[in-house]
C-alpha cells in the first residue's frame, strides 16, 4: 500500500507504525487488531501500544465488544484541536521569547538570506503575519496564490494591503477572492518585493539555469528607503489599476508616496478627508489631527501633503523628509 500521502502525518507527531495502523483503517475500515497486523505489517506485539496512542490522539475509536474492532476517525476533526494547540503554543512561546530575549542595542544592521522558493514564502508569510498598518508587495500570480490567504488575513486585522501583480494579460488572470486590497497589474515580471510597515523589506533575487533562488531580507532603513525608492519607480509607476484604492479598505499607510497616491484616489469621490497624523514635527514625535488640503509631487525629488491643522498648515514628507516640515511615521486617513 502505498502510504506517501500519509507521511504527512509525522508532522502532527505520528510515528512510522502510527501512521501505517491508522492509513490501514482510513483505507479498509472497521478492523481487529489481527486484521490491522496483517495488513499493515506492524509487530504483533506493537499494535495494542499503537491503538492506544491513536485513540488517545483522537485518531481512533473502538466498539465495547469483547472483541474490539477499530476504525479511524475523520482525519479534519481530529487534526483540527492539534492544529489550533500548536498555534497557541507558537503564539505564546512567539510572545516569551519577544518579551525575554537579550538584544544588543548597538547591533549592526541585519541582512538575512532565505533560500528556495518555499522557504522565501514562509519568510514572507511570516513578514506579513507582523503586519501591524502597512503591506507593500509585488509578485506573479504563482506566488499570489500561497500568499493570498496571509493577505487576506492582514486586511481582516486593519491594515492597507497594495498588490502590484506581474501578468501577461491582467484580463485573463483569475484572481482569488482579494477583497479589501489595492491591486494593480505590470505586464512584465520585476523582482518579487515586501516592504512592510516600512521597516521590514524582502526582495527576491532570482537567478537563472539552475542556480538556487534566494532572497535578502533586511530592517536597515537606508536599505528599506532604497527598495522603496526601487518600488514605486521600477514596479508601481509602470503598473495599472486593476482595484483603486476607493474600492479597497486601505485607510492607513507609512509611505508618504503611497499616501498622496490614496488621498489623490479619494479626494475626488470623498472631498474633505480628514487624517490623524503621527510624525516627527519641531523636532519631536507628535500626533497632528486635521483635513488634507492637497498633495505636491515631484518625481524623484517629493511626495508631500499638506495638512491644516489647529497649527495651521503643515507640510508632511517620508521618512527621510528634508523639504517639509514633518516626517511621517503613520497616517489614517479618515473619509
Amino acid at each position: 500500500m502505498d502510504n506517501d500521502i500519509f507521511s504527512g502525518l509525522s508532522g502532527f507527531g505520528l510515528s512510522p507504525y502510527e501512521i501505517k495502523v491508522y492509513s490501514t483503517l482510513a483505507l479498509k475500515g472497521e478492523l481487529t487488531p489481527s486484521q490491522i497486523v496483517r495488513i499493515s505489517g506492524i509487530p504483533q506485539p506493537r499494535v495494542y501500544d499503537v491503538l492506544r496512542n491513536l485513540h488517545d490522539k483522537g485518531l481512533v475509536e473502538f466498539s465495547p465488544t469483547k472483541k474490539r474492532v477499530y476504525r479511524a476517525l475523520p482525519v479534519k476533526g481530529a487534526l483540527e484541536s492539534r492544529i489550533r494547540n500548536m498555534e497557541a503554543y507558537i503564539d505564546e512561546l512567539s510572545v516569551f521569547i519577544e518579551k525575554e530575549r537579550s538584544v544588543n542595542v548597538n547591533q549592526s544592521p541585519s541582512l538575512w538570506i532565505a533560500t528556495g522558493t518555499a522557504q522565501i514564502l514562509q519568510r514572507m508569510k511570516q513578514i506579513i503575519k507582523n503586519s501591524k498598518t502597512e503591506v507593500i508587495i509585488s509578485l506573479d500570480a504563482a506566488n499570489l496564490e500561497s500568499l493570498v490567504p496571509a493577505l487576506r488575513d492582514a486586511v481582516e486585522r486593519g491594515i492597507s494591503v497594495i498588490v502590484v501583480l506581474f501578468s501577461e494579460n491582467a484580463e485573463k488572470t483569475e484572481l482569488p477572492n482579494m477583497e479589501g486590497m489595492v491591486i494593480r497589474w505590470r505586464e512584465s515580471k520585476a523582482s518579487d518585493v515586501l516592504i512592510v510597515d516600512r521597516n521590514i523589506g524582502l526582495i527576491n533575487l532570482e537567478r537563472g539555469g539552475e542556480q538556487v533562488e534566494y532572497a535578502a531580507v533586511f530592517d536597515e532603513d537606508e536599505l528599506i528607503h532604497i527598495l522603496n525608492y526601487y518600488f514605486y519607480h521600477t514596479i508601481w509607476s509602470p503598473s495599472k489599476y486593476v482595484v483603486d484604492f476607493n474600492n479597497s479598505t486601505a485607510r492607513k499607510f507609512m509611505t508618504a508616496w503611497l499616501t498622496c497616491e490614496a488621498i489623490e484616489a479619494y479626494s475626488p469621490v470623498h472631498g474633505k478627508i480628514g487624517a490623524e497624523l503621527e510624525c516627527y514635527y519641531q523636532g519631536k514625535k507628535t500626533v497632528l489631527k486635521g483635513t488634507v488640503e492637497k498633495t505636491l509631487r515631484i518625481a524623484g525629488l517629493r511626495h508631500t501633503f499638506f495638512i491644516e491643522t489647529a497649527k495651521g498648515t503643515v507640510s508632511v514628507g517620508g521618512k527621510t523628509a528634508r523639504l517639509e516640515q514633518a516626517r511621517l511615521i503613520s497616517i489614517n486617513l479618515k473619509l
